[in-house]
């Protein structure tokens, strides 16, 4: 088994890799390129890595897609991020639906979250993630879907919901 180091000053991300954006889990993290390509590294236990396996990545491995994506957030042990025509796609642990794909199952790729929602932005959170989606000719609207014990998804309710439920402002 591989014991981690830890480090008290900021070390270089091994690859090479020039990252423009970054978002961190509880134990992975995954960053985009200038070019928009998605890479992650970390524990992976639940496919959070989004390399199509559960193996443990101690540098930055690219995830397994081609897609362009323009944002990222991390939640716990899942990633999501808004791709090219503003699809939304999560990956990694599925416990409490935070991945938005309508089941409770890990996906450890990349996985379209329900629904014909053209997504700006995107943040994920413990056990559930929320995206801003781009309406023309009016306002934003947001959605979120996943755990909703504390009312995080901000739709009124405690209710789980395992797609995007909209956010209710009085």
């Amino acid at each position: 088994a591989i014991v981690p180091a830890s480090s008290l000053v900021p070390v270089r991300v091994a690859g090479g890799l020039t990252l423009n954006a970054l978002a961190s889990g509880a134990f992975d993290t995954c960053g985009l390129t200038e070019t928009g390509a998605a890479y992650c590294w970390g524990d992976n236990h639940f496919g959070q890595g989004g390399d199509g396996t559960t193996t443990r990545h101690i540098a930055p491995v690219a995830v397994a897609d081609e897609r362009i994506y323009s944002a990222l957030g991390g939640g716990f042990e899942h990633f999501c991020a808004v791709a090219a025509g503003q699809a939304g796609y999560c990956w990694g642990f599925n416990d409490s639906a935070e991945l938005g794909d309508g089941t409770f199952a890990n996906r450890s790729v990349p996985t379209t979250i329900t629904g014909t929602f053209k997504f700006q932005d995107i943040s994920a959170g413990y056990s559930h993630a929320c995206g801003v989606t781009q309406i023309e000719g009016s306002s934003n609207e947001i959605y979120c879907w996943g755990s909703n014990f504390f009312g995080e998804l901000g739709d009124g309710t405690t209710a789980p919901a395992a797609g995007p439920v909209k956010v209710f402002f009085p």
